[in-house]
């Protein structure tokens, strides 16, 4: 009997002990939202059942099992008997409920998450052992009582900022080198036939090429003169040998009538006057004549080889 009776005395002690722990679960785990891009932050919202909405954060439960997040935010989870996974109680509610089968559409908690970033929620497809969610995200609990899908009545939103990071200063940037100063190019060479040498550190006034071509021009003008000169010459050398040509003809004009006269005079000395000329047509002064034309002409072509030599020279 006394065993009976303190078996009875505990459950009671039991009873009465779990609604407190079930009351006071949310209140102590209601540790507000984790910092925005970090944690998980668990929402459960009591619905119909009247509790409110409680709040709290696991800072290590980015992309861990849900079945782990929320009760290490402060929510301890009750499964139902006969499907595991499954759960029947958020931190202790509905007290009412037996949890030994799967509860009805009307009456059971919904399951909610959210990435953080989009200010909505998703209803989740997998159970919460299943459930995983990036930093910063949230999972959410709405009690149901209607077969309509109520979601959380706050929004998947962190007013909590995080600690900003120090920003790294940039490393000063070196100053930059001043550019090497090209060196002063050298004053072009003097030309022969420039008009003057311009003083060391002064600009030249009449250009270089100007210069060329009034020098060319003074070539050009040279040599036409030098070619009036030569053709001038030549034409002077033609008349001299035509000059030299027709004293010859002349000289041997005046000769012929000497030697007619001598074979009209003594009929003895015919043979004689006759043999005379013969000897005189062989080696007397009439042949002579081309021989000194000749001579004047290669004279005559040698001064005009002179003169073009002296333009070829200038």
């Amino acid at each position: 009997m006394r065993r009976r009776l303190a078996s009875l005395l505990m459950v009671v002690l039991v009873g009465a002990v779990a609604p407190v722990v079930a009351a006071t679960g949310p209140a102590s785990a209601a540790g507000g939202y984790c910092a925005k891009g970090s944690g998980v932050t668990v929402v459960v919202d009591d619905g119909a059942l009247g509790g409110g909405t409680s709040i709290g954060c696991d800072p290590q439960g980015a992309n861990t099992a849900g079945s782990t997040v929320v009760p290490r935010a402060g929510f301890p989870l009750t499964y139902v008997q006969k499907q595991p996974g499954f759960v029947c109680r958020v931190s202790g509610a509905p007290a009412s409920a037996s949890c030994g089968n799967t509860p009805p559409a009307d009456a059971y908690w919904g399951l909610f998450w959210s990435d953080g970033k989009s200010g909505s929620w998703t209803y989740s497809s997998v159970g919460i052992g299943s459930l995983k969610v990036p930093a910063g995200g949230f999972i959410g609990w709405r009690w149901q009582n209607s077969n309509a899908r109520a979601t959380p009545g706050t929004a998947p939103v962190s007013p909590v900022a995080a600690s900003p990071r120090p920003t790294p200063k940039p490393a000063p940037k070196p100053a930059p080198k001043p550019a090497p100063k090209p060196a002063p190019k050298p004053a072009p060479p003097s030309r022969s036939g420039s008009v003057g040498a311009a003083p060391a550190g002064s600009a030249t006034r009449q250009p270089v090429a100007r210069t060329s071509a009034r020098t060319s021009a003074r070539a050009r003008t040279t040599q036409a003169a030098h070619a009036k000169a030569e053709k001038q010459a030549e034409k002077k050398a033609r008349q001299q040998a035509r000059a030299t040509a027709s004293a010859s003809a002349s000289a041997s004009a005046s000769a012929s009538p000497s030697v007619a006269a001598s074979s009209t005079g003594d009929p003895s000395s015919s043979a004689g006057t006759t043999l005379t000329a013969g000897e005189q047509a062989t080696s007397g002064s009439g042949p002579m004549l081309p021989v000194v034309a000749a001579g004047l002409l290669v004279l005559l072509l040698g001064a005009a080889g002179r003169l073009l030599w002296v333009r070829r020279k200038g």
